[in-house]
């Protein structure tokens, strides 16, 4: 004979008692848990998966979406973190504007050489003119060829197509309520992806506190995989230098200082198929579209300091190693820590002989970097010290 449904409801599964009782709590937390995959699914309850910016305000948000070639930053827009009020600034889609140009007879490869030829490698122009010889047009270059892939990336960057996209999007905006919300898709391959645009947003008006950095961080093997099947294959060595580039500029920012001029949040998405979990139907199906939760790593609030190392940077350290290429992981935490060991060494072991002058070289660091002291700063101010006539000594010991 079974237990009647008001027996059952009136286990206290937080202290069962005996074999039968525990069995029942267990089953019962089971069939819960099953019942949240199917739980039904709103706008709201989506909404709350999301990363958000500036409480996602309509205007005024600048976010960095940092990472390699082929880590899936387009999905993790997509379902990661709330842009629909943004406007996304993709250099991939900057080189499909050069092809329809092309194909409209407004611009072609010589054309762009003899005005921007002076912005690039030579090594670069013989690639890009064998490429001409061989019969190409922009129009017709073959985007799963690494090579012809390579050649596009190098006429955009040399034609400023970036710089000069950008000037156009802020111009006029000088009212800071109707300054647009910019997302930039970008591999932070190098430091100036980043540096390089600030001052620019800075005089159009936004806030430190409203400039934002997210790294999309993918496993290697699954960024070569998902790179074969793109519609713009990178080549192979590009492809590894954008994620070794990504991770070591990302992890140096975070562990030693962040862009005068951000102070917006920071975060860190895993974005691996076995950490991202899909809304289901009730046959256990996945529904199109709806993703129910992802694993991320929050560094840092808005307006606030990074948070503890304690707190994050042995596990994003592991989440690199684990996931970067194994070129740059040993490097990675050696330079970090050969960084921090010496200037901690120098500063307990050395004095300055000029005080004064020590004083105003820290003031000097401090205008320059939002974050004193920090590996960064301190290199900064002994240059400065040292560069102003100022010397050390070692210091004399009780």
């Amino acid at each position: 004979m079974g237990w009647s449904e008001k027996y059952k409801k009136s286990i206290d599964c937080s202290n069962p008692n005996g074999f039968s009782q525990k069995a029942h709590c267990a089953g019962r937390k089971k069939r819960k848990n099953e019942d949240m995959v199917f739980e039904q699914i709103t706008e709201d309850i989506l909404n709350e998966k999301l990363i958000t910016y500036g409480n996602r305000k309509p205007y005024g948000q600048v976010v960095f979406m940092a990472g390699g070639a082929g880590s899936g930053k387009g999905f993790a827009i997509s379902n990661f973190v709330d842009s629909a009020s943004f406007n996304i600034r993709d250099v991939d889609k900057m080189k499909t504007q050069l092809q329809i140009l092309n194909r409209l007879g407004k611009l072609d490869i010589r054309t762009i050489l003899k005005k921007y030829g002076r912005n690039i490698k030579l090594k670069d122009l013989d690639l890009i003119r064998k490429i001409e010889a061989d019969g190409f047009r922009l129009q017709n270059l073959n985007l799963k060829n690494p090579d012809h892939v390579y050649a596009l990336h190098i006429l955009v960057k040399a034609m400023g197509i970036k710089d000069k996209s950008l000037e156009a999007l802020l111009s006029g905006k000088n009212n800071p309520n109707t300054l647009p919300n910019i997302l930039f898709d970008i591999t932070a391959k190098d430091v100036t992806d980043i540096t390089g645009v600030i001052p620019m947003l800075k005089e159009a008006g936004y806030k430190a506190d409203n400039i934002h950095l997210t790294w999309v961080l993918t496993n290697y093997v699954t960024a070569m995989v998902n790179n074969k099947s793109r519609s713009r294959m990178v080549p192979e060595d590009i492809l590894l230098k954008t994620h070794e580039g990504a991770a070591n500029t990302i992890w140096g920012l975070v562990t030693k200082a962040l862009p005068k001029g951000m102070n917006g949040r920071v975060d860190v998405i895993l974005n691996n198929p076995q950490h991202t979990v899909f809304y289901t139907d009730a046959d256990g199906k996945t529904i199109s579209g709806g993703v129910k939760g992802f694993l991320s790593l929050p560094l840092k609030k808005e307006k606030g300091g990074i948070f503890p190392e304690k707190v994050w940077k042995d596990k994003l350290f592991n989440w690199v190693k684990d996931n970067a290429p194994e070129s740059i992981t040993a490097n990675m935490k050696e330079s970090v820590m050969s960084i921090e060991e010496r200037i901690n060494l120098f500063v307990e072991e050395n004095e300055p002989t000029n005080p004064e002058l020590w004083d105003r070289a820290i003031a000097a660091a401090k205008r320059k970097y939002d974050v004193y002291p920090s590996a960064y700063a301190n290199a900064f101010a002994s240059k400065w010290y040292k560069e102003k006539g100022g010397s050390w000594r070692k210091e004399k010991k009780d």
